[in-house]
């Protein structure tokens, strides 16, 4: 990245609001994110699925820090396994379920 744009990120960083966001492309955001006792303020990448008119699905999106964990993200979404379960997800969704109130917790391992 040039100088001018690390600049710019730099004056963002520096400027903006806490949790305030800036687009890069439609789903690509860079938000600064607040100081805690142990880090300092510092951006951060949120990434939104969007529809084909560029409007979000979600709310919210996935947070992403470093490359590495883009990278790690990547590997995540491309597995066959993710494709099989979320179409069996679908299948079960479908039909009306009641849901559960142990929000969050997790209780085992799923075998694909």
């Amino acid at each position: 990245m040039d100088k001018a744009k690390v600049d710019q990120l730099k004056e963002f960083l520096n400027s903006a609001d806490d949790w305030e966001k800036m687009k890069v492309d439609d789903g690509i955001l860079i938000v600064k994110m607040p100081a805690t006792k142990k880090f300092k303020a510092k951006l951060g990448v949120e990434v939104i699925p969007v529809s084909e008119d560029g409007t979000a699905i979600k709310k919210k999106g996935l947070y992403v820090l470093t490359k590495d964990v883009l990278e790690a993200f990547r590997r995540v979404f491309n597995s066959n396994k993710l494709d099989t379960l979320l179409s069996g997800i679908e299948e079960v969704n479908s039909t009306k379920t009641t849901e559960s109130k142990a929000e969050g917790k997790v209780t085992g391992t799923f075998e694909l």
